[in-house]
């Protein structure tokens, strides 16, 4: 079973990702900050879902370290925030992210994007 680590501060994204995730049959980390968040990708899950807008340390910054840390480096990290302009999105992937999703989110587009990173077949 895939693990997938959460970092963000909204209760309610957290429970609809959440939701959808566990339904999917993924096992679901959570973190509402950075400092904790960094703190469980060390422990490697499959793919993180970070947002941009947290305490501590934000999701930009926290892309950067995660991406130039040994064991976390190959994690696929998707920016999944309410910055929407372009030139987020780019910052987003310069700062090393896989990829990038706009709030609110397609549920299938999520999914589909989830299973693309994780290399499972759809279903």
């Amino acid at each position: 079973m895939a693990r997938i680590l959460l970092i963000e501060d909204d209760p309610n994204a957290v429970e609809m990702l959440r939701f959808r995730f566990k339904k999917a049959g993924y096992e679901v980390i959570e973190a509402d900050n950075g400092d904790d968040g960094l703190m469980k990708a060390l422990h490697q899950p499959d793919l993180i879902f970070l947002d941009v807008r947290l305490p501590k340390i934000d999701g930009w910054e926290l892309c950067k370290i995660l991406k130039k840390e040994p064991r976390t480096k190959d994690i696929p990290i998707v920016m999944l925030t309410g910055c929407s302009q372009p030139i987020q999105e780019e910052y987003g992937k310069a700062c090393g992210a896989d990829a990038y999703l706009t709030k609110p989110w397609d549920s299938g587009e999520l999914m589909t994007l989830t299973r693309s990173l994780l290399h499972e077949s759809g279903s």
